[in-house]
C-alpha cells in the first residue's frame, strides 16, 4: 500500500466525533447520535458532516460507507469544507461511492480553496504525483506551501523534499532543512530521517554526526524501520573507527 493511503489513515480525523452537538450531555452515544441526525435532517451543515463521520465510523451507529457519503455530500454542497474533504477521501477510496480519483481531486480542491490545510496537503500529493489531475510539481509546490505555513508537518516535510530535490522549485538545501526542522520539531518521523540524512551528508549544513545520529535516533523511536537501519549503520562505522584507533595506538607502542 503505498504512502498515500498511510497519510489518508492519519489524517482522517479532521474534528473530534465525540463533539457533537449535545454529545456532552448524554451518557449514552446513540441518544447523542439521534439528537445529531435531527439538526443534520434540518440541514445544519456541521451537523450533517458529524452524523456522516458516525456513519462512517459505526459510532452509536451502525457502519455505513454510503449513508456517509450521502451526509458528507449534503454538509460539502454546502460549502462545509471537512466534509468536502472526506468527500473526496470516499472517492478516492471507493467508499461508498465509485471510485473516482478525478472526483476526490474536485472536492479536494473545493476545500483547499477555502485555507482547509489537510485538504491542501492532500491537493499537493495528488498534483505531485499526477492522481486525477495532470502532473504538475509547480502546483504540488503551491499547494504544500500554503498547507505548510499553517503547521502541517505533512506538507512541510513533502515541501522539504520537493526543495531537496528542485522539483517545481530551484533545488535549495537551506530551504529543504528548514522545512524538515519544522516537521520534526511537530515529531514527523519522516522528516526526522531527512534531517538525520542531511546532517551525516553535510548537504546545506556542517556534516555532524552528532546530530545526524540524534534525529535517526527520533525517527526510530517511533518505529522508522529506515531511521533504525541507518542508525544502526552509524553506531557500527563509530564502533569499527573505534576498533582501528585502538589498533593504531597498540602498534605505535
Amino acid at each position: 500500500m503505498n504512502k498515500y493511503f498511510e497519510i489518508e489513515r492519519r489524517q482522517l480525523r479532521p474534528w473530534d466525533p465525540e463533539v457533537g452537538p449535545g454529545h456532552e450531555h448524554f451518557d449514552d452515544l446513540s441518544q447523542a447520535v439521534e439528537i445529531l441526525r435531527g439538526a443534520a435532517e434540518q440541514g445544519h451543515a456541521e451537523a450533517q458532516a458529524n452524523y456522516g463521520f458516525m456513519c462512517s465510523m459505526g459510532r452509536g451507529i451502525l457502519q455505513d460507507s454510503a449513508a456517509a457519503a450521502t451526509w458528507y455530500k449534503l454538509a460539502a454542497e454546502q460549502g462545509f469544507a471537512k466534509a468536502q474533504l472526506n468527500l473526496g477521501v470516499m472517492f478516492k477510496l471507493g467508499k461508498g461511492v465509485e471510485q473516482s480519483d478525478e472526483t476526490a481531486f474536485a472536492w479536494f480542491k473545493k476545500a483547499a480553496e477555502q485555507g482547509y490545510d489537510n485538504a491542501q496537503a492532500r491537493l499537493g500529493y495528488m498534483y505531485k504525483v499526477g492522481c486525477g489531475v495532470v502532473e504538475s510539481d509547480v502546483r504540488a509546490v503551491h499547494w504544500y506551501e500554503k498547507a505548510a505555513l499553517q503547521g502541517h508537518s505533512e506538507a512541510q516535510c513533502a515541501l522539504g523534499t520537493m526543495h531537496r530535490f528542485g522539483r517545481g522549485v530551484p533545488q535549495n538545501n537551506d530551504a529543504a532543512t528548514y522545512w524538515y526542522l519544522a516537521a520534526a520539531k511537530e515529531g514527523h518521523a519522516v522528516a526526522q530521517r531527512n534531517l538525520g540524512f542531511i546532517y551525516q551528508l553535510g548537504q546545506g549544513v556542517e556534516k555532524d554526526e552528532v546530530q545526524a545520529k540524534n534525529w535517526f535516533q527520533a525517527a526510530a523511536n517511533q518505529g522508522d524501520s529506515s531511521a533504525i537501519f541507518w542508525l544502526s549503520s552509524l553506531e557500527e562505522e563509530h564502533e569499527e573507527g573505534k576498533n582501528k584507533e585502538g589498533r593504531k595506538i597498540n602498534t605505535n607502542l
